[in-house]
């Protein structure tokens, strides 16, 4: 039931902004966007100017790249066809082909980082959560203010493993492999 998995996923990400003290989001693919559907903040909110109800370009969110990239094939490359770039900030990708290399490195490591591509002072790493059948649900991000200390593979790390736990609680079983 999508109600019932909308309530667990707006608990685990209350629990993610509470643990990771970034703002937590749960986003789906809507079109050629990404619509956010849930927003969780911790307890001293960081300002993000993505709110529920809003959508976002596909090529310059973490949560739009993580779709792209986890998305059955024909589908992602029927997106990546239509879409056209256009920079946000300084950082954004400039083109397809730096698009395509990126959702490489995203599909290899499990997880999409933006970094300051779509706000200028704001990282966001995101990985896919899966439904029951194995189809894409959707993805969950954690997003916060850029700093060049903090440790981005951390927060990648931690956010692929909160996506795994929220597919695994709305039923999905991953293939078993030895990686």
């Amino acid at each position: 039931d999508a109600n019932d998995a909308l309530k667990l996923i707006a608990s685990e990400l209350t629990a993610l902004a509470h643990d990771a003290d970034r703002t937590a989001f749960f986003g789906k693919l809507s079109g050629k966007e990404v619509l956010y559907i849930l927003k969780e903040v911790p307890e001293n909110p960081i300002i993000t100017t993505a709110t529920v109800g809003s959508t976002a370009p596909l090529y310059c969110t973490s949560l739009g790249k993580t779709l792209l990239a986890f998305l059955p094939e024909e589908q992602s490359n029927a997106l990546l066809s239509d879409l056209e770039i256009k920079p946000r900030t300084r950082y954004t990708l400039k083109d397809k082909e730096a698009l395509f290399q990126d959702l490489k490195l995203i599909r290899s490591r499990g997880y999409a980082l933006d970094f300051r591509e779509y706000e200028e002072h704001m990282v966001c790493a995101s990985a896919p959560v899966y439904q029951r059948n194995g189809q894409l649900e959707g993805a969950v991000s954690i997003s916060g203010f850029y700093r060049p200390e903090d440790d981005y593979a951390k927060a990648g790390q931690l956010i692929r493993q909160k996506a795994s736990e929220i597919s695994r609680l709305l039923g999905y079983q991953a293939a078993s492999s030895s990686v």
